[in-house]
């Protein structure tokens, strides 16, 4: 099937609607944007459901890790400029298929993007590398008391 969009041309993805993907991509974000809130709403919606299902965070969780590390990344201390902090969590097999209960418990901090991408894998300098080796600590004895707390109540 070819889009039946005027001038596309394109093989057609989405046969019910007999469009391609980019065309559908446009008139659902023309659609979107009719909505009450428009785009705004659309990309919170998505952050919601992103944290939630990769972290099982709620934006209230979110905003309480953020408070307690005073708006700052746990590594260098320095404020977000442009983007929000990442979520840093411990990489586990399988993790995408646990609960959103245990999920939580992987949760390290929140990191700006040049300690989350950088820091932790090609540090730069050993007083960021000694910061980081701390956060990761904290993180690990944080970690214990939660399992022998869970442990206590089995």
């Amino acid at each position: 099937m070819i889009c039946k969009r005027p001038n596309c041309g394109r093989s057609a993805v989405y046969s019910t609607l007999v469009l391609c993907t980019r065309c559908y991509q446009r008139q659902y974000k023309r659609k979107v944007r009719r909505r009450p809130g428009g785009m705004k709403r659309h990309y919170e919606n998505n952050r919601r459901s992103y944290l939630f299902t990769t972290y099982g965070l709620t934006e209230q969780d979110y905003q309480q890790l953020l408070d307690q590390q005073g708006g700052r990344c746990a590594i260098c201390g320095s404020k977000p400029k442009t983007r929000r902090l990442s979520t840093d969590h411990e990489h586990r097999k399988n993790y995408k298929h646990f609960s959103p209960v245990i999920k939580k418990q992987y949760i390290r901090g929140l990191l700006c993007m040049q300690c989350n991408y950088f820091e932790l894998w090609r540090g730069t300098s050993i007083a960021k590398k000694k910061a980081a080796i701390l956060y990761l600590q904290k993180y690990e004895a944080r970690r214990e008391k939660l399992q022998h707390q869970t442990m206590a109540l089995d």
